[in-house]
């Protein structure tokens, strides 16, 4: 049977810089196909190219429709281009270009619905809010829309798992599954390993614009040689050690908001607390009133210096491109911003433009960020992960005594993960406390001390690391 998908010597440069060479991989029908790299590797150039939004340089691209005839590909990406105030009817019949306030007739539609939903096994009431659904639930409302016109050839998710935890993804990776037992093809683009080893047939890897294995996905630790040519596995650890017992640094006390609380939480200094939960849990939220940005209407939040006296927090917010990233702005730009709280009075507070530089060149050294030299650039040349580092490093210039960190590792590749936890390992190591907000159970266990259980805005729980297991934590947070 031919292929699904046919790529054949595909090239793309832009100025002096390739950043596809030479790149050919197919897709059979019935497989779901994992696309691997790091970030900067060429996967969202080799996605534009493929749905048409970029030419290529040279090369070949063949889609081949399950009668034999031209193919149709159908794309998810991580923002899934629906309208959450709208109802889930109307947003799988919303007519490109007919504007927001297009909407289906509440009777024959609504029917309609229900059988197209059924089509990809979920069994919402599409007259729902779509805001109301799961992120995995709207997420498959995005796959179903889809199939409006015409069942699609190859689906491709960009990103899309990167929102979810574990079960969620699973969930939605096993309902695209049945549609490529049915004959279909996908392909997940993703950085989670276990997503790859789990779920998919085939796998194919690119390093700087090239493809270093396409094949039947191999055993994890070539997954790990493949994508990050040993970085990952020859730097050394930083110990997480013992929890401090140090001064406390944070006390919130019965803290309410209009979305969360009572929050009750002590994180002291050299201790690292992980907020784990669902979206649905709010904890970015309680990560927003933990840090000072929104102010309880009832309760207290204090935080104090280890030695006595007002401390300062600092956050990462969950949504980094639309909460952290000044996108018309440069790098240096970028990592001298200061974003505390207690308010600001211009973009370089207090800074002259030349020691700005020397600190923004600085942050751009000690975080490692690539490329090298790359002060003067727009922030959003850098790929996903080195623009959260250059958010990381901004935050560590203001010496905070609390770091919260809402979902630090989202989206980045695994060399730069295995960075970003070693990071917050360190200003434990320091003495600061750390606190993060993640639907990421694997990040979760790595860094913490204690894990606190999110759940409708609330702490349901909180229990020491020590002795909690992958499965058990993942059965809380589900």
């Amino acid at each position: 049977m031919p292929p699904t998908l046919s790529v054949h010597g595909l090239r793309k440069s832009f100025g002096i810089k390739r950043v596809l060479d030479d790149v050919s991989f197919r897709i059979r029908p019935g497989t779901l196909h994992a696309l691997l790299g790091a970030n900067g590797a060429g996967k969202s150039t080799l996605i534009k190219i493929l749905t048409g939004i970029e030419r290529s340089d040279a090369g070949e691209i063949s889609v081949r429709g399950a009668e034999g005839g031209p193919g149709r590909i159908g794309v998810i990406h991580q923002d899934l281009g629906l309208v959450s105030s709208m109802s889930v009817a109307d947003n799988l019949y919303l007519v490109p270009g007919a504007g927001p306030l297009h909407r289906v007739s509440p009777s024959g539609d609504v029917r309609r619905a229900r059988v197209q939903l059924a089509g990809v096994n979920v069994e919402v009431d599409p007259r729902r809010e779509l805001g109301s659904l799961s992120l995995g639930e709207r997420t498959m409302v995005a796959i179903s829309r889809l199939f409006e016109r015409d069942e699609p050839d190859l689906i491709i998710l960009d990103e899309v798992t990167a929102a979810l935890n574990r079960v969620e993804s699973d969930w939605l990776l096993g309902r695209v599954r049945e549609f490529v037992d049915r004959g279909g093809a996908a392909m997940v683009v993703t950085h989670r390993l276990h997503e790859v080893t789990t779920h998919c047939d085939e796998v194919t890897v690119l390093r700087d614009g090239k493809v270093v294995r396409t094949g039947p996905v191999p055993a994890l630790p070539d997954l790990h040689d493949d994508l990050a040519a040993g970085d990952i596995t020859t730097q050394e650890p930083v110990d997480a050690g013992a929890a401090a017992s140090g001064a406390v640094v944070l006390a919130a006390t019965a803290a309410t908001t209009a979305a969360v609380g009572p929050i009750s939480l002590d994180v002291r200094a050299g201790e690292v607390v992980a907020v784990v939960g669902a979206l649905s849990s709010r904890l970015y939220e309680i990560g927003h009133l933990l840090a000072g940005i929104v102010g309880p209407v009832s309760g207290r939040v204090v935080v104090s210096a280890p030695a006595g006296g007002p401390g300062r927090a600092a956050l990462l917010p969950e949504e980094r491109l639309t909460q952290g990233v000044l996108t018309g702005l440069t790098v240096a730009d970028n990592a001298v911003l200061d974003t505390r709280p207690r308010g600001r009075t211009g973009l370089w507070r207090g800074v002259n433009r030349r020691r700005g530089l020397r600190t923004a060149s600085e942050v751009v050294e000690r975080m490692n960020v690539r490329p090298e030299g790359c002060e003067g650039m727009p922030m959003l040349a850098l790929s996903g992960g080195n623009q959260q580092k250059v958010l990381l490093g901004r935050i560590a210039l203001q010496e905070p005594d609390l770091y919260v960190l809402c979902e630090p590792t989202r989206g980045v590749d695994l060399p730069t993960r295995a960075a970003i936890r070693r990071f917050v390992l360190e200003r434990k190591a320091e003495g600061a406390a750390v606190v993060v907000a993640t639907i990421d159970v694997d990040d979760a266990l790595a860094v913490a001390d204690r894990l606190a259980i999110a759940e409708n805005g609330r702490l349901v729980s909180v229990v020491d690391r020590a002795g909690v297991q992958l499965d058990d934590l993942l059965e809380r947070v589900s």
